[in-house]
């Protein structure tokens, strides 16, 4: 059972990133291509 919770912990994380990040680069979890159109611009 705890495998189970943790394996939901981290897609509930990984989906939140996703989130976050999705109006910056299309929710690329890539910090490089996150960033990348940040810097540039």
């Amino acid at each position: 059972m705890a495998l189970v919770a943790a394996a939901l912990a981290h897609a509930f994380g990984l989906f939140v990133v996703v989130s976050i990040g999705a109006n910056i680069s299309g929710g690329h979890v890539n910090l490089a291509v996150s960033f990348g159109p940040v810097l540039v611009s």
